[in-house]
């Protein structure tokens, strides 16, 4: 494909994605109030606890454009050069089910050491907040929701975005734009859109639309800290893609990062593992994790030496 044709056709998608984000938004809303009293842990997924009357609109909002991003880049899928899964890096080859174990594996043994050093040093210290059933419950529905966030965001992210900029600008570019894209994508996080119950607020996408903006330029005082902590697991998440050869590994990895993210207050007091990881309990352990990362990255270019990205790309 053309480099600049593939570029307009980038920025053209991009600007679909928010045009019609910032539409659907408002049209959410009835769906929204509907399910709040059947879907168990919407009502505090929402925040529905802190806003009388209301809720915490962001995090649907955020959603919207996720799913939004990711109909683009399927109907435009064949425009972007992507002609069949294996180019995306899902070819179902021999081993293809090891590396996705082996990804989730790894991200929990990662997780086993950092839950285990904040232990040792006394910032944290295991504590069952539920048991029986509802335990088992919550399990469940994190591992589900949290494969099928890491299946989509890889795709989006290693699968899609990281194989177009490589195009432009090479692997290690496309390496540091990606990784980029993807920690300012989480920085999303942060932002708060209350709404009230009962009435479809017709501007609301334009107003998330202006919160997340912001968000990105207010960062807060762990900007620094916050970004190269998402920076660094980006960077792992595409060096296991090359690696390895195909999005598997990097399932796996992003599937058990999501599980351990919401489910840490499940079995452990205080804190949790975003705050020990990116900055929120001070430089130090945030070091720590990166440090982790770092050793993790050796771990993979020793196992996969002699693999590359392209044989996920190759055709059957």
């Amino acid at each position: 494909m053309n480099k600049g044709r593939g570029a307009l056709i980038f920025l053209m998608n991009v600007a679909g994605i928010i045009v019609v984000t910032i539409i659907l938004a408002p049209l959410v809303m009835p769906i929204v109030e509907f399910l709040l009293p059947i879907v168990p842990g919407l009502p505090r997924l929402l925040g529905t606890h802190l806003y009388p009357d209301g809720y915490d609109y962001a995090k649907v909002w955020y959603n919207i454009l996720q799913f939004v991003t990711m109909g683009f880049l399927v109907f435009n899928v064949r425009r972007l050069g992507f002609t069949s899964l294996s180019s995306l890096g899902l070819r179902f080859q021999p081993g293809w089910r090891l590396l996705l174990w082996q990804g989730f594996f790894w991200a929990i043994i990662g997780y086993m050491i950092i839950i285990g050093a904040s232990v040792l040093v006394g910032a944290r210290y295991i504590e069952l907040h539920k048991s029986g059933w509802p335990l088992l419950r919550d399990i469940g529905e994190l591992l589900v929701v949290g494969s099928a966030v890491g299946l989509l965001k890889e795709i989006m992210f290693r699968g899609m975005i990281f194989q177009v900029v490589e195009r432009w600008i090479g692997t290690v570019g496309s390496v540091v734009v990606t990784s980029s894209l993807f920690s300012f994508y989480h920085f999303l996080f942060k932002a708060r859109v209350p709404v009230k119950l009962g009435a479809i607020e017709w501007g609301l996408g334009l107003r998330g639309l202006q919160e997340h903006l912001w968000t990105l330029v207010n960062p807060g005082e762990t900007y620094v800290v916050y970004f190269l902590s998402f920076f660094v697991i980006g960077v792992v998440l595409n060096y296991t893609f090359i690696r390895t050869g195909s999005l598997y590994f990097p399932i796996g990895l992003h599937a058990a990062w999501n599980f351990m993210d919401k489910g840490d207050d499940l079995f452990m007091s205080k804190g949790g593992l975003r705050g020990w990881l990116f900055g929120a309990d001070g430089v130090g352990p945030a070091l720590f994790g990166w440090v982790a990362m770092m050793l993790f990255l050796y771990y993979v270019a020793v196992r996969y030496r002699s693999q590359r990205i392209h044989d996920a790309r190759s055709t059957p």
